[in-house]
């Protein structure tokens, strides 16, 4: 018997078991952005929770989108703006990250306010779970920003946001949830790719294009 079926049957949702087992995949795309095509993000972490954040705000990718990057966008922006009034302040660095933090929250109330003011009744059916985990993405951001400078940090928002909709797109399509359910031995597939890609010592293909005039030379 299909170990899932067998699950679901048992009365486990098919939801929980799909993301469990949709998890290794999306580590091994996080994993293969980073070692062989050069892609930053800010960690494993990050693009992880932003695409199921995203599918916890709609499981349709293209409405996870409409109603999710502007919150993403304007937990980013109030972080970006924060760290220029905070420069010069004498605060501890939690301290910032927790008004930072304060504020984006305030932003989005705001955010949800013109919805109402506008109708936009699809900000109403949003859960308000994916909202707070994103908002406290910002401690990354801030993070990163204190080591790289604003101009690294916002270069790797982006690639991991770029991650981050890869790996929602993949987790949202009804067809990869039904084939895993149904397959789901293909879980080894990650597995096996990630310790692949663990080995791997070549050039990324960042680093070919980069390089790819000198590796002509040669």
């Amino acid at each position: 018997m299909n170990l899932a079926h067998y699950l679901i049957s048992g009365g486990i949702p098919q939801e929980t078991i799909f993301l469990l087992l949709s998890l290794p995949f999306i580590a091994l795309l996080v994993s293969f952005f980073r070692h062989f095509v050069g892609v930053k993000t800010f960690g494993m972490y990050e693009p992880i929770v932003i695409a199921y954040s995203l599918y916890f705000v709609s499981t349709d990718f293209f409405v996870g989108l409409k109603f999710g990057l502007p919150i993403i966008f304007l937990a980013w922006m109030v972080s970006e703006i924060l760290k220029r009034v905070f420069e010069k302040s004498k605060l501890h660095y939690i301290s910032k990250v927790s008004l930072k933090i304060s504020i984006a929250s305030i932003v989005i109330l705001g955010l949800l306010a013109l919805a109402v003011y506008f109708g936009k009744n699809g900000y109403f059916t949003v859960s308000a779970l994916p909202i707070v985990i994103i908002l406290t993405l910002v401690e990354s951001i801030s993070l990163f920003q204190i080591k790289a400078g604003s101009m690294k940090t916002n270069i790797i928002t982006l690639e991991t946001l770029i991650v981050a909709l890869l790996s929602y797109a993949f987790i949202s399509s009804n067809w990869i949830q039904l084939y895993i359910i149904n397959n789901y031995y293909l879980i080894l597939i990650p597995l096996l790719g990630s310790y692949y890609v663990g080995k791997w010592k070549g050039l990324r293909i960042s680093e070919y294009l980069r390089f790819k005039n000198s590796l002509k030379d040669d």
